[in-house]
């Protein structure tokens, strides 16, 4: 059996709702391990994670075996910085033998296993050098973490590493985890991503239990939910629309938060189409009319190398893996449409209804929303948060906060809708002054040209 210890990474992820932007809370935490192989057993490990909305405390207890008939001194602690992170972490406590004297800890730099005995200057640890006497040592280990940054959306992330610190003997014979929240989880809160199987819900809390444990990636821990703030706020609103269904601006409020909790950024970006599947290949052409756009589509894809996905042939392009025109193949693939065709085909693609997938909070989102219009097409409110999030629900749709590819027809035909049932509307106007302009369909956008239409935007609704 190989040697196997634990590192725990968590990310709790809040941010505004309301914004198309989000800017989550980031939380990265570490349980203990060595610098070195060793003769130390994890017997045993349990690990408390208390999650609130501005920083998590961890309590861990180890409980480690020196089986030998001599001490054994070892260099152990917390990793507690990757290369590229900022991670605050205080009230730092060590404790030995559960009544022993506080242990003395220092900052040292992470050398070894994890960098290839690189020295990372911004990668350090939380160590001490401790000595394991031959049989039973408890270490039990307190401390809380501020937040660093990052641009990911509003769901809670926790993730307990169990493959990382392969450096204790034989298994972990017992780890029991256990996260705790604000209050008592609903079903909803929890997402599919949550894993390994076989966790406990215990009212306010998510637990796990893993014995003799040989971890491996599929091993490791991670919680996916809800924030509290946010289910309650849905719930609120949910209730109002029951009790007064013709409410649009509960409507709307509803299908803002909806979009927050879809897929940052989309479908838009500076990327060559994925593969697809030959049924999605046969669906696409057969909704292509224009003979200059089937002809492009099926030149993309044809050449292609097949393999089975789910039980399907897969399709993928010879383009897939390249930013530009393989030689001698732009003017026929590009045909006339522009710079860079794998734009255009995104772009066909789009207009053919074709959706990578389908997170059922934005589908939920936007067909709420044109159910709305459909009432009241003059709801300037509606189009606007229709408008921000077509890049949540249109494939190759121009995303403002990118301006990376150019705005998609139908992206381009829902903005001219708009425009023609609330011509008045500053918002909206800005909206269509801004797909009137030829630049809009070139590549990159002009950056100047995006700041104009946010800056005009900012001026008539905040972004936050």
């Amino acid at each position: 059996m190989g040697n196997k210890g634990t590192a725990i990474v968590m990310a709790l992820l809040c941010s505004g709702i309301l914004s198309a932007d989000m800017t989550p809370i980031t939380y990265d935490g570490y349980t203990l391990t060595t610098k070195a192989n060793s003769d130390i057993r994890m017997q045993s490990e349990e690990v408390d994670i208390y999650c609130s909305a501005d920083k998590c405390r961890v309590v861990a207890s180890f409980d480690m075996r020196n089986d030998t008939n001599k001490a054994i001194r070892l260099s152990v602690g917390f990793p507690v910085e990757e290369p590229g992170w900022k991670q605050k972490i205080y009230d730092f406590r060590v404790t030995i033998n559960e009544k022993g004297r506080p242990q003395k800890v220092k900052r040292i730099p992470m050398k070894g296993p994890y960098d290839d005995d690189v020295d990372v200057p911004s990668a350090a640890w939380f160590g001490w050098d401790q000595m394991f006497p031959p049989g039973r040592t408890t270490v039990r280990v307190e401390y809380h973490i501020e937040p660093s940054g990052s641009y990911l959306f509003p769901w809670l992330n926790v993730y307990y590493r169990l493959d990382t610190g392969a450096l204790w003997k034989g298994t972990i014979g017992r780890a029991d985890v256990t996260v705790h929240f604000e209050g008592p989880l609903a079903t909803e809160q929890i997402r599919e991503a949550t894993w390994p199987e076989g966790f406990r819900i215990n009212a306010d809390e998510l637990y796990w239990c893993f014995t003799d444990i040989e971890p491996q990636y599929h091993d490791n821990v991670q919680v996916e939910y809800m924030p509290f703030d946010l289910y309650r706020k849905l719930e609120q609103l949910r209730n109002r629309i029951k009790e007064n269904p013709h409410d649009g601006s509960c409507v709307v409020d509803l299908a803002k938060r909806y979009f927050a909790l879809g897929p940052y950024k989309g479908f838009a970006g500076d990327y060559s189409p994925s593969p697809i599947t030959s049924r999605e290949y046969d669906s696409i052409v057969a909704k292509i009319s224009d003979p200059d756009q089937r002809a492009a589509f099926e030149e993309y894809w044809k050449n292609t190398e097949t393999r089975p996905v789910f039980g399907q042939k897969l399709f993928a392009s010879k383009w897939t893996d390249r930013l530009g025109p393989l030689s001698g193949q732009y003017e026929t693939i590009h045909v006339s449409f522009a710079e860079r065709p794998f734009y255009p085909i995104r772009h066909i693609m789009s207009s053919a209804g074709y959706l990578p997938y389908e997170p059922p909070y934005i589908i939920e989102a936007k067909e709420m929303l044109e159910r709305l219009l459909e009432k009241n097409p003059a709801n300037a409110d509606a189009w606007m948060v229709y408008i921000e999030n077509c890049f949540r629900f249109v494939y190759g749709a121009f995303d403002m906060e990118t301006g990376w590819c150019p705005v998609a027809p139908r992206q381009r035909e829902i903005i001219e809708r708009a425009y023609s049932h609330c011509p008045s509307h500053k918002g909206i106007k800005a909206w269509h002054d801004y797909v009137s302009r030829k630049e809009t369909y070139s590549y990159p956008v002009p950056e100047a040209m995006v700041n104009q239409l946010k800056t005009r935007l900012n001026k008539i609704q905040p972004r936050h």
